[in-house]
């Protein structure tokens, strides 16, 4: 069986059938009738593959059930007969009546099972484990870090007053119990209010990451200081030019210096699927190619337009 046939059949398997999808007629009938809903003579049709029209009835029914468009729902339908076709050729398949639901489970296993043994991680290049590491650099290569939240009593960022940073401080100082009793990082984060008055400083929550050289020092150091502490633990008052803060400690995060080869490991799920899926459309595409496949373009087109008209 050619590699990536088997999950990529399974998936569009999904989409036509048991996943909410256009339903088979399963008695009897063409061996190689495309995976939907029986159409009327009275439907467009849209598509053919090989001797098998597609009916815009199917199309709308499948975009309904899959929340795509048309053109999305008629390119799946394309697939699952193909694929359909392949997978009797093949004998993983006896005949459309597999389909049904407790049936179509079975097979979509046992091949998602095949597809698996057919490539394995070891096959993957290089080249696509390099974009991901490239990718996901920044979870690889990054210093000492910390993740929290804090309040900040702004000020104007130029030509503060020193009455204004007084009020930032003092509007803080007043939030500090509160914040140091919030049971959650949403209850502290709910202690940020608009401004009551004219002198009132606007109080702003943020959620945030840094390393020491990213923000400024009394908020480094502040904030790396409770990095030996509990999640939650909150400092006092903390004073920076952006106006006055405390700060809630959510994590700390070491620092890493891992280079690709020491990261394959950690790469490889994501890596695997990614490449996968990407055998997984050459193979649809080469099969379509080998497969007559016509799209009535304007038929599809004034069919969408009813559609539409049609809706209320």
């Amino acid at each position: 069986m050619h590699r990536g046939f088997a999950l990529l059949f399974s998936t569009m398997l999904c989409a036509a059938s048991a996943c909410g999808g256009p339903r088979p007629a399963t008695s009897g009938g063409d061996r190689r009738a495309l995976i939907a809903a029986p159409a009327t003579a009275e439907d467009p049709v849209v598509a053919q593959v090989g001797e098998r029209p597609i009916r815009a009835s199917e199309v709308a029914l499948e975009a309904r059930a899959a929340g795509v468009t048309p053109r999305a729902a008629l390119d799946s339908l394309i697939a699952a007969e193909v694929l359909a076709v392949a997978a009797i050729d093949h004998g993983l398949l006896e005949d459309r009546d597999v389909i049904d639901a407790g049936k179509a489970a079975r097979v979509r296993r046992l091949l998602a099972t095949v597809f698996e043994i057919d490539t394995p991680a070891a096959k993957i290049p290089d080249s696509d484990y390099e974009k991901s590491y490239q990718k996901n650099k920044q979870a690889f290569e990054h210093e000492e870090a910390v993740e929290v939240w804090h309040l900040v009593a702004q000020i104007p960022l130029e030509g503060a007053t020193v009455a204004q940073r007084a009020r930032a401080h003092a509007k803080i100082e007043g939030l500090l119990k509160a914040a140091t009793d919030a049971p959650r990082d949403e209850a502290f984060a709910a202690l940020a209010t608009p401004p009551r008055g004219p002198d009132d400083p606007n109080v702003k929550a943020e959620h945030i990451t840094f390393s020491r050289d990213d923000v400024e020092k009394p908020f480094a150091d502040a904030a790396f200081a409770l990095r030996s502490l509990a999640p939650g633990a909150t400092s006092g008052v903390v004073d920076t030019r952006y106006g006055s803060h405390v700060i809630r400690f959510v994590r700390h995060i070491p620092a890493r210096h891992t280079a690709l080869a020491d990261a394959r490991a950690e790469l490889e799920v994501g890596t695997l699927e990614i490449w996968r899926r990407r055998e997984l459309q050459a193979f649809v595409r080469g099969l379509i190619e080998q497969t007559h496949v016509e799209v009535f373009s304007d038929r599809l087109t004034r069919a969408e337009l009813a559609d539409e008209a049609a809706a209320p």
